[in-house]
């Protein structure tokens, strides 16, 4: 809720983009639009990744930017996000959860629309493994949580290098050097999941009916340098995609010191 939060408000603030990047939490670490608008001329980039951010997601907020007369001239999607299930109503995530004051008899009401306790996790993340998760007293105390948290994040954006960087994270901690060669020998497939297949077909019908280019990028990342994607290369082969695989163009651009763990950058190698 937080993350969706901070999406808002760079919406909000916009009037137009020139380049957009969305993904998930491999775009926010990976790509600072700060530093695209110092190497390209007279642009406006803006990274709106978000944790697990699949393409479902996407064709939502696109849909929303264009709706406001803010299409973006180029639309940067960060390969991962094609690979994240979408085994709940996708608006669910962004449901503005602390912006109305919920009465314990409308919280259960709500509860029960969910046909498992899968559907409601990314609404109530921490408290869903308490063995009284769904009482009012435990859903009260969490959505007190998150609106505590969005009181933080207002403030960060405020204050944090990041959120001013519209949606870039500058983590300073590095990887371990067991976890790099952990990450080295067990690396990451990329299988597109049918769901984000039918979600990208209206990114693209989208991205047609507004004149705008679309790009698929790949993060570097530890478990990625020798993943697998042969189904991912399919996808874009079909779709005529361009594609940029950061882990096989400049392999020995990336170092241990430029990641944060095994699945993310930090601020040296973003």
């Amino acid at each position: 809720v937080s993350e969706v939060y901070v999406i808002e408000q760079i919406i909000e603030d916009q009037d137009e983009f020139d380049v957009l990047i969305m993904g998930s939490s491999h775009g926010y670490c990976s790509f600072n639009p700060k530093i695209l608008d110092t190497i390209l001329v007279n642009t406006n980039t803006k990274n709106l990744s978000i944790p697990n951010q699949n393409f479902g997601h996407i064709a939502i907020l696109l849909q929303q930017i264009v709706e406001e007369g803010k299409s973006p001239n180029i639309l940067i999607l960060e390969t991962y996000s094609i690979t994240p299930n979408m085994n709940r109503p996708i608006q669910i995530s962004f449901f503005n959860a602390y912006s109305k004051t919920w009465e314990p008899s409308y919280l259960m009401q709500i509860l029960g629309y969910f046909p498992s306790e899968d559907w409601i996790y990314p609404l109530f993340p921490l408290l869903y493994q308490h063995e009284n998760w769904k009482t009012v007293g435990i859903v009260n105390t969490n959505i007190r949580f998150w609106d505590d948290r969005r009181i933080i994040v207002e403030r960060e954006i405020k204050i944090n290098p990041g959120y001013q960087n519209a949606g870039f994270r500058p983590y300073p901690q590095t990887i371990t050097a067991e976890d790099y060669q952990d990450a080295i020998i067990h690396p990451t497939s990329f299988i597109p999941k049918a769901e984000n297949l039918l979600a990208l077909e209206r990114i693209l019908s989208i991205a047609e009916e507004n004149d705008i280019q679309v790009i698929f990028v790949t993060a570097p990342y530890p478990k990625a340098i020798h993943g697998d994607f042969s189904q991912l290369d399919q996808v874009i082969q079909q779709n005529g995609l361009t594609h940029y695989n950061f882990n096989q163009l400049f392999p020995e651009h990336f170092i241990p010191l430029h990641y944060l763990d095994q699945n993310h950058q930090n601020a040296h190698g973003a």
